[in-house]
């Protein structure tokens, strides 16, 4: 609906799909959410109003920020788990798996922070 020039009607049902997950944001994974975000500030922005734009672009990059962080989080951990218990083969194909998740989040991220610069 975004791109069918109809993002009042497109804003209406992402505002209504924001508020369910307010009601159970531990039920919603986090990157729907951010993708969720990301087109709300583009119906926003389609209307013109870049206020709410900037505002919905900003929670989209903060909940990815928040998901590479844990991705770090849960890289180091298991990175110190494997060398109490494990062989250095073991801690290598570790790091390499969460490598690949966050270089990819990590691109999202700059995706995102590059369209937030576009829009503005």
């Amino acid at each position: 609906m975004i791109g069918k020039d109809k993002p009042e009607d497109a804003l209406r049902y992402l505002k209504a799909c924001e508020k369910l997950a307010d009601k159970n944001p531990s039920q919603i994974d986090t990157n729907y959410i951010a993708v969720m975000q990301y087109n709300i500030a583009c119906s926003y922005q389609r209307i013109g109003m870049p206020d709410e734009c900037i505002k919905h672009l900003n929670k989209a990059i903060e909940i990815l920020t928040l998901k590479l962080t844990e991705i770090k989080d849960k890289k180091n951990a298991s990175f110190i788990e494997r060398i109490q218990t494990s062989s250095i083969d073991s801690v290598s194909s570790v790091n390499s798996e969460y490598g690949q998740q966050e270089s990819i989040l990590g691109n999202e991220l700059h995706k995102y922070r590059y369209m937030c610069k576009f829009h503005l």
